[in-house]
């Protein structure tokens, strides 16, 4: 796991999780539509996805300066946690 990935689990308190980076080569980003190309950079968004591999939420916030609803995704990873 990369540097900042392991400084915001821990100060999140969120380390049972999984984080993923598309930072070198955007594949992810251009097949999901979510890459700024010129910028190589991902528009703002909150993937939540199950044990499985399917997503089960999605958002994408409209501007890169607005967060995604965190507290409709932790519900949803709650709700699935619970489907274990």
């Amino acid at each position: 796991m990369c540097p900042h990935f392991k400084r915001f689990a821990k100060e999140a308190k969120l380390t049972n999780l999984q984080y993923l980076s598309d930072y070198k080569q955007g594949d992810f980003g251009r097949s999901t539509g979510l890459l700024a190309e010129g910028l190589m950079l991902l528009a703002r968004s909150m993937i939540v996805v199950d044990k499985e591999g399917i997503v089960q939420y999605i958002q994408v916030v409209p501007e890169s300066s607005h967060l995604p609803d965190m507290e409709k995704a932790f519900e949803k990873a709650m709700e699935l946690a619970k489907l274990k």
